[in-house]
């Protein structure tokens, strides 16, 4: 199974042991580049100061980022446990993606019509950080998975 990296916009080969655990961590991208996606569509909405499509695109975040964390979630069973380094890096992800969810919140703060609209795109901008952390990790467990 393949997928792709948005960062590089090139394809990351999904190959490890298990179908669900391949499943997942395919999918997992899949949901880091949407969630990656909608920061860079909020960053612009919100530095324009297009405060309904700010919003709009500040729960777009909310829900891909909840969705990749879902997804990694499921993937640490599938994919061989807490005890493998695939597993690790897999937790490593959903502990990036869990300060992303904290990040957002700030954003949603910063990013309100009265907002500080400044602070508001740095939000964003250490949001995008955490997904692109997150990101490394699962393209990491990709390796580290098929040696289990």
């Amino acid at each position: 199974m393949a997928t792709t990296d948005c960062a590089s916009n090139s394809t990351v080969k999904v190959a490890v042991k298990g179908a669900q655990c391949e499943e997942l961590i395919a999918l997992a991208l899949t949901e880091l580049g949407t969630a990656g996606d909608d920061v860079a569509k909020s960053i612009t909405a919100c530095k324009n100061d297009s405060s309904a499509a700010c919003a709009a695109d500040i729960s777009g975040v909310v829900a891909s980022v909840a969705a990749a964390s879902n997804t990694i979630t499921k993937a640490v069973t599938a994919c061989g446990g807490g005890n493998t380094a695939c597993a690790q890096d897999i937790t490593s992800a959903a502990t990036a993606l869990a300060k992303t969810s904290q990040k957002v919140a700030s954003a949603v703060n910063d990013c309100s019509g009265s907002g500080n609209q400044a602070k508001c795109v740095l939000d964003l901008l250490d949001v995008s950080d955490d997904i692109a952390k997150a990101t490394n990790d699962i393209i990491k467990a990709t390796t580290d998975c098929a040696q289990n």
